[in-house]
């Protein structure tokens, strides 16, 4: 064999094997991007439809339920929008509310004796909350000058409890720092003894009888 023919065995061996391995490169590489390779999510076919029809399902059942929330809202009015504007007309004097009833349960001086006490007075007022008292106001506020005639006054509310009622008091005990400000009983009565004083006495308005009276006409 000559040297030219051995030359083109050579040549074509090396290009065989470089094309053979640049098909098993690109093979290699192409199954990596195969793998990695993500169809578009295109909604078609009968995953479409289903998709549609949820979604036109589930359309139907807010208008169905909100047809029947509009029903019963217009069965049952005024209820419950007229509580619902109470309860806000009322938020306004809440506040009020509160501090009468803290003046209404609050032991004052009147209530204690100078060694802290409780006299007959205070007794029958502690009586008084723990029976009329509703759930949520089941409390009794006391009033000292000082912290230390509050302490011994809560004490002794407390001790009288649990010797009057036991556990079926209930009763919380605070101190309060808001001198209950009433008015008198004579000033009360006087004011009272004068408006009914000075009402007028009660007419009758005065109206023609037409016809004759007893048959005269007859």
């Amino acid at each position: 064999m000559s040297s030219w023919s051995w030359m083109r065995v050579s040549l074509g061996s090396t290009v065989r094997t470089v094309a053979l391995l640049g098909f098993v490169a690109s093979s290699t590489v192409g199954s990596v991007e195969a793998q990695n390779f993500q169809f578009p999510s295109r909604p078609f076919g009968l995953g479409a439809v289903s998709k549609s029809a949820s979604a036109a399902g589930a359309e139907i059942k807010q208008s169905f339920d909100r047809m029947g929330l509009d029903y019963d809202r217009n069965a049952a009015w005024p209820t419950p929008f007229r509580e619902m504007d109470r309860a806000t007309y009322y938020e306004w004097f809440q506040p009020c509310l509160d501090r009468g009833w803290e003046i209404e349960l609050t032991l004052s001086d009147a209530c204690f004796e100078e060694s802290g006490r409780l006299n007959r007075l205070g007794a029958a007022k502690v009586m008084q909350a723990v029976r009329h008292s509703p759930q949520d106001r089941r409390s009794v506020y006391v009033w000292g000058e000082t912290p230390e005639i509050a302490q011994a006054r809560i004490e002794s509310v407390q001790q009288h409890l649990q010797t009057e009622f036991g556990r079926s008091a209930n009763m919380m005990v605070a101190s309060t720092q808001n001198f209950p400000v009433t008015g008198r009983g004579s000033y009360a009565e006087s004011v009272t003894r004068a408006f009914k004083e000075n009402l007028p006495p009660p007419v009758l308005n005065a109206q023609a009888v037409s016809g004759a009276v007893g048959g005269e006409g007859e």
